[in-house]
């Protein structure tokens, strides 16, 4: 049985809905999964590490951060990678609705916004021509993209006045990149090079990412990109308006938001594998950014669980 949470739907068309789904992957034995008819996805990996074998596809290795484009009625198989242990796939999915055949007006029927309508076919035909068979994206969640996703979630907890509208431009902007980098078109040919202090900050960002569940220093941080502690802080506060860790923090709040979703692990375990120093750091910092605690977080978390019926074999 797979679990739901941060779901949202009705968004704007083509998208169908975006979700987290969790799936607990036995150690013997494989996971079926197939997409409604109509349906073209792009799946996220946070979590875990799986072999995967699409219909027509040799099987392959995904891991935390890669992502899959998933053309409709493609079936997924799921494996674990150890056949003693047991393991967890957890995806963010981004469905769409893109029937294979142009969808046509009668004769007497006029779009209400004509240009709504266009901007829909539009971004049909691109996912009908992007997304028209199953490629696996290695590396795909560099700091933009989650950011992005981490933005995504963000909304769907808070549901502020016109989050769908927002979630929707979020999936759209990840969807075209995706397909982008399918395709080799993922940058201009010729373009000017990015300036130098940009590419210090993706770096210190790349770090971050892998790092976060480590004992970190601004030090350390500015070694590994070779710059001074000063240069480091002050480039990266002006190129994204907040400090090396205040990022870092908000990196380690998100992933305790995707643990907390696992009732397996204790509230201090999650701390702790978060990078955070001590259980009342933990808190306290969670509630500040957060607005609850982690244990209330956790129980509306599962408060609002979905579940799905998943097939094994």
């Amino acid at each position: 049985m797979g679990r739901g949470i941060h779901t949202t739907e009705r968004l704007i068309s083509p998208l169908l809905s975006v979700d987290e789904r969790l799936i607990d992957l036995p150690p013997e034995g494989e996971l079926h999964v197939t997409p409604a008819h109509q349906q073209h996805k792009l799946i996220i990996f946070l979590e875990g590490a799986h072999i995967l074998t699409c219909r027509n596809h040799p099987p392959v290795t995904v891991r935390a951060g890669d992502a899959l484009i998933h053309p409709r009625r493609n079936l997924q198989i799921y494996k674990s990678l150890s056949p003693k242990l047991s393991s967890r796939i957890h995806v963010v999915r981004i469905a769409m609705d893109v029937p294979m055949l142009r969808a046509r007006l009668s004769p007497t029927e006029k779009p209400v916004f004509p240009r709504l309508k266009y901007a829909e076919t539009q971004m049909r035909a691109f996912v009908r021509t992007y997304f028209n068979d199953c490629y696996h994206l290695s590396g795909f969640l560099t700091p933009h993209r989650l950011e992005t996703v981490g933005r995504i979630r963000t909304e769907i907890e808070n549901q502020r006045p016109g989050y769908k509208l927002l979630v929707s431009s979020l999936c759209f902007d990840l969807i075209v990149e995706s397909a982008r980098l399918v395709h080799g078109i993922s940058s201009k040919e010729g373009a000017d090079p990015l300036p130098k202090a940009p590419i210090a900050v993706n770096l210190a960002k790349e770090y971050l990412i892998e790092n976060f569940s480590k004992s970190l220093s601004l030090d350390k941080i500015a070694w590994e990109v070779r710059l001074s502690r000063e240069h480091l802080a002050r480039i990266f506060h002006q190129c994204t308006g907040t400090t090396v860790f205040e990022y870092l923090t908000t990196l380690r709040i998100e992933a305790a938001k995707t643990l907390l979703s696992d009732p397996k692990w204790m509230i201090h375990q999650v701390g702790e594998k978060c990078g955070f120093s001590s259980p009342t750091l933990f808190g306290r910092t969670f509630k500040r950014l957060v607005g609850a605690t982690p244990l209330e977080y956790r129980k509306r978390q599962l408060e609002d669980v979905r579940f799905h019926i998943t097939v094994r074999k």
